[in-house]
């Protein structure tokens, strides 16, 4: 073996990273429809708590012959385990989850997929794949030094060879990329392997398995597993299983390769995710399932924008920012900043918002602070609070959104508050919309949602605050 293949296989051990993917249930073509029945039998426990739902919902599975126990698989214990390796299956595709407060809620996307034909299935699987990101908080394995999509990523990589790759080169090369950037060096990593004889790849493995399994970082390898190698090859049929669901990846006489007749397919999708996909780096769970749990939002560098501004990292969304101006993929209300104005409004936002939390009342007189970044079920909201007569009150910052999407946001946040802790009420919860300066576009927004008690403010840091769209009758 060579010195370049000797230095990798060091390398190789010294970073136990990979792209791994929980044990449980495969998410695979074949049993898509089963996974859609046994979401369907979890729905009937939504608002229920998880810990009294998990031996119900596995007799269930049971009843439906969605499940089989065996004499070691029948005690009370392993019927929890059986629910939450199903538990599993649906954390991967956002279609359910079990909220903070230990309760299961089926997603916006878990009813697109309740709702999806048979022959539909796989699409939608396509879609969510899309937008999976590696690590991710479902997962809890969380690096500041990694984060990509691993589906795009793979398919990155078989653009680049019509004929497909050795299926080991995944084991190898492909599960160890950790971010976009290391597409290009697995690329030429793997022409390199393809042209290595059967002596020297046998070196090779032999090398790899017989160096010593490390732990490093937080990502903790088994023990109980020989090599890395083979840690990594002994879990790869869960994470492959679901990057082939779709049909685009397949994986035939011991080669990967894209399906025939779809590369131009697949080369339009890495496109695309090359220009406009933004790795998220997501704080929890809950701001992690509302996003992957809609259907509808995108990794863009938008997204990704509001999210840090939102939470006031500065440094990520200057970060997100430079990006997203060299590629020109910056929102419009943005373009014309420069990185230093960026970061000042930024600032801004953040200090708007500290300073809104503790002088609510300049809105209103008898508003009261209750909570700040409330997780929903579509993201954290900015403020929640209440207002003399008891009624909720969601408080919304503009933050350099476009009109029309600060108002949906604040309908999808308020309606969340009215099912969750206002039973249903609509005149239980009102709406405001703040401002730094007068907007037309949002008064003219919030004027369209008709009937919905809403609100825009203009506030700055200075206190002033001035109603710029009347309250509604009330």
């Amino acid at each position: 073996m060579d010195t370049y293949w000797s230095k990798f296989a060091e390398a190789y051990v010294n970073d136990p990273f990979y792209w791994f993917q929980p044990k449980g249930v495969a998410v695979s073509v074949g049993n898509l429809p089963t996974i859609q029945k046994k979401l369907r039998e979890l729905r009937r426990f939504e608002g229920r708590p998880w810990s009294k739902a998990q031996r119900a919902y596995t007799s269930a599975l049971r009843r439906g012959r969605l499940y089989r126990p065996t004499k070691a698989t029948a005690r009370s214990r392993d019927y929890a385990a059986i629910a939450r390796m199903n538990k599993r299956v649906f954390d991967t595709l956002a279609v359910a989850w079990i909220t903070d407060q230990s309760i299961v809620q089926i997603t916006e996307a878990g009813r697109q997929f309740l709702r999806s034909p048979k022959r539909d299935l796989p699409g939608f699987v396509h879609g969510q794949l899309r937008r999976y990101q590696f690590p991710n908080p479902s997962i809890g394995r969380m690096r500041e030094d990694a984060g990509l999509f691993p589906y795009p990523t793979l398919l990155a990589v078989l653009t680049h060879f019509p004929d497909g790759i050795p299926s080991e080169c995944y084991e190898l090369f492909i599960s160890r990329i950790r971010s976009p950037e290391g597409v290009a060096q697995a690329v030429r990593r793997v022409k390199r392997y393809v042209g290595l004889g059967t002596r020297d790849r046998r070196q090779l493995h032999k090398a790899l398995k017989g160096l010593p399994v490390l732990r490093q970082g937080r990502i903790r390898v088994g023990t109980r597993r020989s090599s890395l190698l083979n840690t990594i090859h002994l879990n790869r049929s869960y994470m492959m299983a679901l990057l082939k669901a779709p049909g685009l990846i397949v994986e035939s006489g011991g080669r990967l390769f894209l399906e025939v007749g779809r590369h131009d397919e697949a080369e339009a999708l890495v496109q695309a995710h090359l220009h406009d996909d933004c790795y998220i780096r997501f704080a929890n769970q809950a701001d992690w399932v509302a996003f992957y749990g809609q259907p509808g939002r995108r990794p863009t560098f938008e997204e990704a924008l509001l999210y840090y501004r939102r939470r006031g990292e500065v440094r990520r969304s200057t970060e997100v920012f430079q990006r997203a101006k060299a590629r020109k993929a910056l929102p419009r209300d943005l373009q014309n900043l420069d990185e230093s104005t960026f970061r000042e409004l930024h600032v801004l936002e953040k200090t708007l918002e500290d300073f809104l939390e503790f002088n609510l009342d300049l809105l209103e007189g008898g508003l009261k602070f209750v909570d700040r970044q409330y997780p929903t079920s579509t993201g954290p909201l900015d403020i929640l609070a209440k207002d003399s007569r008891g009624r909720w009150v969601v408080v919304e910052l503009k933050r350099g959104r476009a009109a029309d999407r600060v108002i949906g946001q604040l309908l999808r946040y308020r309606a969340f508050i009215v099912s969750e802790r206002a039973n249903g009420n609509e005149r239980r919860v009102r709406g405001f919309v703040v401002a730094p300066e007068a907007d037309r576009k949002v008064i003219e927004a919030a004027r369209g949602a008709a009937g919905v008690p809403l609100e825009v403010f203009r506030f700055t840091v200075k206190g002033a605050a001035a109603r710029l769209f009347p309250r509604r009758r009330r």
